[in-house]
């Protein structure tokens, strides 16, 4: 385990990605935090130490494949995800963009393909 806890909530998501599941993220989800340990974690500070030692127990229990492996699979949900809201916003996009008043947005068009950048995807 590690102490103070702040790595247990990744090391969680790691072993979830080894075990082929994808972690939940809540962007909207807030914590309250019961001590501050922000400015004491810097380089010098009294948590420094500990902290470098979490990171380390961290590196020490997860092999550099299983990393990559747990990063790989966390990418991919990522672009699904993306292309997931890519696809609704071009279903709604045109309806959308035919109830604008005219000349508000010059040269956009509804079905204008793919985002720039996604090139051979």
């Amino acid at each position: 385990r590690f102490s103070p806890s702040q790595y247990d909530d990744l090391d969680h998501d790691i072993r979830l990605l080894l075990a082929g599941k994808v972690p939940a993220y809540q962007g909207h989800l807030a914590v309250a935090h019961h001590k501050s340990t922000g400015a004491q974690g810097g380089v010098g500070q009294a948590q420094y130490g500990v902290g470098w030692a979490n990171q380390y127990k961290l590196h020490q229990k997860h092999t550099p494949e299983q990393f990559a492996r747990g990063a790989a699979l966390a990418d991919r949900a990522a672009l699904d995800d993306l292309d997931a809201k890519r696809a609704a916003l071009r279903d709604i996009l045109p309806d959308a963009l035919a109830n604008l008043p005219p000349g508000l947005l010059p040269g956009l068009l509804p079905d204008s393909g793919p985002p720039r950048g996604d090139a051979g995807a």
